[in-house]
């Protein structure tokens, strides 16, 4: 207990060990117990006189005590002519009683008589006995479960039929437009083979330009300029890039691989150097005991917060920190995929410039032919015609892919909004409110009809709401609500 009786007949708190006090329920002979551990409290040298509700107290009960003011701890209440001490009776008359040890269900309704305006609060920090989940997370995942399926579905839907019947309409516009371009491609492939040998020529220019070697040939074609040269050296410097960075993160993901694991709760971590780990990544890290590492039950912790985190570096010596594995791999290979799809993109843009330096140049040659000679202007005008209907039809059907894709945009961006949507009314709706089950369930507090509130050890408690649900509170929350 924290407070005892003086000689003078008024509460004190002790001043140091071995001081000797009253008990101020049943007047007994109380010791003063001052460590440097545990927080200083008095301890009857014997029990057998006094409250029957008593029990052994543990740090939990006196850590929680001391959050009260002196005047509400360990206030004697008595009815009837029975009398009791209650662990915090707070200013409104509201009755706390800190409850660590099983009890009976007869003692819980006793108790809830005998105080009536009370409420609980039950330590369950030293073990994993309570076992709360999020709703709001539940709800999230099963409402991206049912996202997924519909879109799905409604995306089946309707592409099937939407498409099927454009599909129809195309390919009657591609038999007839087919039969058209049959036609221009045989007179394209006579013309072509005007300027088929024309193609080394351009591959050996090319090849120069690119070693930046004189030609005067090249010097009077506006294409081949230095900005020219300059985009094609930007595009190889980025595709160089973007393979140096693929490289370095399948270095690391090995790397990472030969880092040692262990299971802690069923959970696989590697073991990492604390200063190794990003503070915002806290909620995904584990920190053991060295000296109780291979222990049945090694000291752990999991930190609450990423300000916990830093504060945590000045123990870091003595423990083992470990990053969840499954997590860390996850984003590596999120990384990878990105990297692999840039190589991709840049190859692609390399192949892009060269070709577009090819059609540059033979729509350079073509326009050369014309002016030497009258066969090959000849042939020149009949390409051209062929160029721009075929770039007509190109056109349109890009117009079309354009249209489509704007389309699709349009939906998606509705299916996100509604999504965005149905996630705030969720996380509004089940704000705070958790789902719980345990691995032994204390089944006397079945009959509890007063409020319980869960201590599982850190920041915050859990109010019982039902057999289903309970509602996070804060313990600073929990604090203001009732210390008053």
């Amino acid at each position: 207990m924290l407070c005892g009786i003086n000689n003078s007949g008024k509460r004190t708190e002790p001043l140091h060990s071995g001081e000797i006090a009253n008990c101020p329920f049943c007047g007994s002979e109380i010791k003063a117990y001052c460590g440097e551990i545990n927080i200083w409290h008095w301890r009857h040298t014997s029990l057998n006189n006094c409250d029957s509700w008593s029990e052994g107290e543990t740090e939990w009960h006196l850590t929680w005590k001391m959050k009260f003011p002196s005047e509400c701890r360990e206030v004697i209440i008595e009815s009837d002519g029975i009398k009791h001490r209650a662990d915090i009776r707070t200013k409104a008359g509201l009755i706390i009683e800190f409850q660590h040890s099983p009890i009976s269900s007869s003692e819980i309704h006793s108790r809830e008589f005998f105080y009536d305006n009370m409420i609980w609060v039950l330590d369950f920090s030293s073990s994993n006995n309570f076992l709360p989940w999020s709703k709001v997370n539940k709800h999230l995942k099963d409402l991206e479960i049912r996202n997924a399926e519909e879109r799905k579905a409604y995306d089946t839907d309707r592409f099937t039929s939407f498409d099927q019947n454009e599909i129809n309409q195309k390919e009657n516009e591609f038999s007839s437009e087919n039969s058209t371009l049959r036609f221009l491609k045989t007179e394209f492939d006579q013309l072509k083979n005007y300027i088929e040998g024309q193609k080394q020529f351009f591959t050996k220019m090319y090849l120069d330009w690119r070693k930046n070697l004189s030609n005067s040939v090249l010097t009077s074609l506006y294409l081949f300029t230095e900005d020219g040269r300059k985009e094609y050296n930007s595009i190889k410097i980025a595709l160089e890039a973007s393979r140096s960075s693929l490289n370095v993160l399948t270095k690391e993901l090995l790397q990472i691989n030969n880092l040692n694991v262990f299971v802690f709760n069923d959970v696989i971590y590697f073991e990492v150097p604390y200063k190794q780990i990003n503070p915002i990544n806290f909620a995904l890290t584990v920190a053991i005991s060295k000296d109780t590492f291979l222990t049945i039950f090694p000291e752990s912790i999991f930190f609450q917060s990423e300000k916990e985190f830093k504060d945590f570096s000045y123990r870091k010596e003595t423990f083992v920190f470990g990053f969840n594995k499954t997590e860390l791999i996850l984003r590596y290979n999120r990384k990878l995929e990105i990297a692999k799809s840039e190589v991709k993109v840049n190859i692609l843009k390399v192949k892009d410039f060269r070709q577009k330096k090819f059609s540059e140049f033979e729509i350079y040659l073509n326009k050369e032919m014309h002016s030497i000679s009258l066969k090959i202007s000849e042939s020149e005008n009949n390409l051209n015609i062929l160029f721009y209907e075929l770039q007509s039809l190109i056109e349109r059907q890009k117009n079309k892919e354009a249209n489509r894709i704007l389309e699709q945009e349009q939906l998606e961006k509705e299916w996100g909004i509604r999504l965005q949507n149905q996630k705030s009314r969720i996380m509004k709706e089940w704000k705070g409110l958790y789902g719980y089950s345990w691995k032994y369930k204390r089944k006397s507090w079945n009959s509890a009809e007063k409020t319980i509130y869960i201590d599982p050890g850190g920041n915050f408690l859990f109010e019982i709401l039902n057999e289903h649900s309970v509602k996070k509170i804060s313990k600073y929350e929990f604090l203001k609500l009732y210390n008053i």
